[in-house]
């Protein structure tokens, strides 16, 4: 969990301040914040420390611990972390005035209505009012080449280089092969530490995308921006990028 903190914890200041602009331009004032797929607790923790009170969910129970044991202990009875699916997690209904979902974890729901469900469950759990940032990744289904992400980051004496690699998607099976690998350097050894995981992603364009969002009305589009995260860029028309973060603001 650390290697990956390492990795994408260069962005975290930027998200959060992302999440409370667009929470304060769109939704409602209080501070209950949801994260579904909230793995090692890098924006759990972030946001209890600018005042929030947070529930999350992950299907992995290492990923919770880690997140459970990087909190302040005067936090820790306050935060909510448990065991959920996209699809099949418990949550206070109307108790929410932010949800966040900002790296295309909803591509992970690969069976057929299982997004669905998702947006289903989330929705119910926001107050009237209350919002959604949700991000993930168009599918380019005309693409002819894998496209790869390169980072090399490090932080004292510890070097991750991290590279993943967006496979083909087919547009029959709507599924795309997805591989991370981690190369792990610790100054103080020679040892090399190399991780690897595959998975799929589910896939959606622009037309099967607007499918997905009819399928949950009370949860309306009020803008879109990129992983950029910044809440005066909207990411829209022609030159629209294919990385989106959706905010959908549940209007009853």
């Amino acid at each position: 969990m650390a290697y990956y903190d390492l990795v994408f914890d260069q962005t975290t200041d930027a998200e959060v301040v992302f999440l409370e602009g667009i929470a304060h331009r769109h939704g409602t004032p209080g501070k209950q914040v949801l994260e579904p797929g909230c793995g090692s607790g890098r924006l759990v923790h972030a946001l209890t420390r600018r005042g929030w009170s947070v529930a999350g969910f992950d299907i992995e129970p290492k990923a919770l611990a880690y997140a459970k044991a990087r909190l302040p202990e005067a936090k820790r009875m306050s935060t909510e972390l448990s065991i959920g699916r996209f699809d099949d997690f418990r949550a206070r209904r109307g108790r929410f005035d932010l949800a966040h979902c900002l790296y295309s974890s909803l591509l992970h729901a690969t069976e057929p209505g299982r997004a669905e469900r998702h947006l289903q469950l989330v929705c119910e759990a926001l107050r009237v009012g209350g919002i959604y940032a949700l991000g993930l990744h168009l599918a380019e289904y005309d693409r002819t080449e894998p496209i790869r992400e390169r980072s090399d980051c490090r932080r004292e004496g510890l070097r991750v280089i991290y590279t993943l690699r967006h496979d083909l998607p087919d547009p029959v099976s709507r599924l795309q092969p997805m591989r991370c690998r981690l190369t792990v350097r610790d100054a103080g050894s020679d040892r090399v530490r190399r991780l690897e995981s595959r998975w799929n992603f589910r896939t959606y364009n622009e037309r099967e995308l607007r499918r997905l969002l009819r399928s949950e009305p009370r949860l309306r589009l009020v803008a879109t921006h990129d992983f950029h995260h910044d809440l005066d860029r909207l990411n829209q028309g022609p030159s629209a990028s294919i990385d989106r973060v959706l905010v959908l603001k549940r209007i009853r």
